[in-house]
């Protein structure tokens, strides 16, 4: 008798446990949420995943993945960004188990072609220096480059002409490091970083959903980046080529990185295999050499609890994943917008999220519908757009006389030159030169404010040339400008 009021009292124990732990998370409460921060920032689609104990407690798709209005679901595609990170440190872990490689193997020992712009301090750096991103490859060196029909090895031979920092101790995050280690994966395997991850990773997890390119994503309902133009989200078009795919260019849906969360959460084996060891998984746990990052994860305290995560920024997406490692509680957020002006806004969403399953107070961020400086701007741009129209056609128009000597009429033709066609040109070329960093960042993040200064310059040039045109028809002292 004893013993069956026992067995009662402990199953009554775990109802109300599960049925406390339900009524933690409104998920109706984080619907409404959800919704009004989408229209707030023009967010056309969005995927989320909440995992706790084992199981996928709650996984939803809102909005549409593209123009023609296809919904999101939690099947649904998204470039994943730098959330790849932990995929290539997966597979890195994974080769150091079999013993085809170690973390304190140099680059060189894998890779013998590697270079960067000094020898001595090349043959320092070591695979551990690269997961941990204290290599001292510079973050701006990824933009420098032009990666378009790259394949991996170019990518990283073209590293050679750049300097490194040299400090081997200190956090510098560059997405170098981890298009380095993919080769390293494709030198020790002798497969395909691809077939690689899809052989040891994704098939043990059934990850069907997850993809190394757009063009076989996108047959697969993918939810295409946007940008926004003059506060209206527009598909993008934006290409993610294969010189990025170790540092950045998965694509995987919500449905399947909550499966991949249980995963690095679990002691088990997946089909016969194990990820990961007890003993990685531990170490991965443990807090990084550099204090805040260690083999593609971001690590910290929050409230007093070990919190492993990752976000993901590309010019037209914005993601989050975040686990708890000792209570197994995770989520994931994938979002295909983002913005300059509204990234912040964007990624407090991923930062509610979390409060959201910690049963903290969210904060709200949306009390406009868009940002106040983006509606400035947009203002701006509108007011501008219309005067630079007016004043060309008036210049076209304007019969006025002016009376010149000679020799103003050359300062005049200087002044004209210099200011209305050499400024632009030079600051359009500037940009372009710049443009592996500085104009290709602008243009990818804010392609509204790239058509802004776009539309200054041609004004300027145009006017220019209206102007010489007519100084060229009216030679004399008194001509019509």
């Amino acid at each position: 008798m004893k013993k069956k009021i026992n067995i009662l009292v402990i199953l009554g124990w775990l109802m109300i446990s599960h049925k406390v732990f339900a009524q933690e998370i409104d998920f109706s409460e984080l619907e409404k949420y959800i919704n009004h921060e989408m229209t707030a920032n023009q967010i056309p689609g969005l995927a989320i995943g909440v995992v706790k104990e084992g199981k996928i407690i709650y996984s939803k798709g809102f909005g549409i993945t593209n123009a023609e209005g296809n919904p999101v679901t939690i099947d649904s595609p998204f470039v994943l960004a730098s959330l790849t990170k932990s995929f290539t440190a997966l597979a890195i872990m994974q080769l150091e188990a079999k013993g085809r490689l170690s973390g304190h193997d140099k680059v060189t020992d894998h890779l013998p072609f590697f270079r960067l712009k000094h020898t001595d301090y090349t043959d320092a750096i070591t695979i551990n220096h690269l997961l941990n991103h204290t290599s001292g490859i510079p973050r701006i060196s990824s933009y420098k480059v032009n990666q378009k029909n790259l394949s991996l090895k170019e990518k990283v031979e073209r590293l050679q002409d750049v300097e490194g920092t040299g400090k081997f101790n200190q956090f510098n995050y560059a997405n170098d490091n981890y298009a380095i280690l993919g080769l390293i994966i494709e030198a020790t395997s002798q497969r395909s970083y691809e077939n690689y991850i899809r052989e040891h990773i994704l098939s043990p997890l059934n990850m069907s959903s997850t993809f190394f390119n757009q063009e076989e994503a996108a047959a697969h309902n993918m939810a295409r980046g946007h940008q926004l133009y003059f506060g209206f989200p527009v598909e993008s078009g934006i290409t993610y080529h294969r010189a990025n795919i170790a540092n950045g260019a998965m694509i995987s849906s919500a449905n399947n990185m909550c499966q991949y969360l249980l995963s690095l959460m679990s002691n088990d084996s997946i089909s016969g295999n194990v990820l990961l060891t007890h003993q990685q998984k531990k170490q991965l746990f443990e807090t990084p050499p550099a204090d805040i990052y260690a083999k593609g994860w971001f690590i910290n305290n929050r409230n007093g609890k070990k919190f492993l995560s990752h976000g993901g920024i590309l010019s037209d997406y914005r993601n989050f994943i975040g686990f708890y490692p000792e209570e197994q509680l995770g989520f994931v957020v994938l979002i295909n917008q983002n913005s300059l002006f509204l990234k912040n806004r964007i990624a407090q969403i991923s930062e509610n999220m979390l409060r959201f399953i910690n049963g903290e107070e969210t904060v709200n961020t949306s009390e406009q519908k868009l940002n106040m400086t983006y509606w400035i701007f947009i203002s701006v741009s509108l007011v501008l757009g219309i005067l630079l129209v007016v004043s060309i056609i008036r210049q076209l128009r304007s019969e006025k006389i002016y009376q010149l000597t000679s020799t103003e009429l050359r300062k005049k033709k200087s002044s004209v030159l210099i200011h209305n066609i050499l400024i632009p040109a030079v600051m359009i070329g500037w940009f372009w030169y710049m443009g592996n960093y500085l104009m290709i960042s602008l243009h990818k993040s804010q392609p509204d404010m790239m058509i802004f200064f776009q539309a200054i310059f041609i004004h300027g040039i145009l006017s220019g040339l209206i102007s010489l045109y007519k100084i060229k028809q009216h030679p004399t002292v008194n001509k019509k400008l």
